[in-house]
């Protein structure tokens, strides 16, 4: 297997940062990763045909799922990354030939505002990931007009408005026009 350089999100990327630490049934690739002319380079998520193999030995030893690595959140990439994320890219190696790289705490929590607001299931795991991320005033803010920047739909942007009502930001959700 060549080596791969991956990006991750979601509660794998919560817990590799130790900014959570609860249990996850997937690992979410958002992207690809590759260095070139001194810098990281982001692409779109597709995982090579050796790498399937081998999470698929994995998903057997170790009685997973057979999408427990996934490219579920790749369309993030087409739609854009809060601004900077590249940047602020933590990066691990697992062995010689995995590095991964996770999303900082703010680019997770913008995610995971979008995610929760989103209606394609599992809205409560990432409420309940935001509440216990306890993000800061400016973290909301950003989150809130990032999520807004990638989806202006106006059932997006009312989704949106009622999830940080229930969570207790109702100034924040008073700024969204639907």
């Amino acid at each position: 297997c060549q080596p791969v350089a991956i990006v991750i999100c979601g509660g794998a990327a919560l817990n590799v940062l130790g900014l959570l630490d609860r249990p996850t049934q997937d690992v979410d690739v958002v992207a690809v990763a590759r260095q070139g002319e001194g810098k990281l380079w982001l692409e779109e998520a597709a995982i090579r045909e050796d790498v399937r193999r081998l999470a698929a030995e994995v998903a057997e030893d170790l009685g997973l799922g057979s999408a427990w690595l996934n490219t579920g959140p790749k369309e993030l990439l087409r739609k854009g990354l809060p601004r900077g994320a590249e940047t602020r890219l933590a990066e691990r190696d697992f062995g010689s030939r995995l590095r991964v790289y996770v999303l900082a705490r703010e680019d997770l929590i913008c995610l995971k505002l979008y995610a929760a607001a989103n209606r394609s299931g599992r809205q409560q795991q990432h409420a309940s990931d935001l509440v216990a991320l306890k993000p800061t005033p400016e973290e909301w803010r950003l989150a809130v007009e990032w999520a807004c920047e990638i989806d202006e739909s106006s059932e997006f942007r009312l989704s949106l408005k009622r999830l940080l009502t229930d969570l207790g930001h109702e100034d924040l959700a008073y700024y969204i026009e639907v």
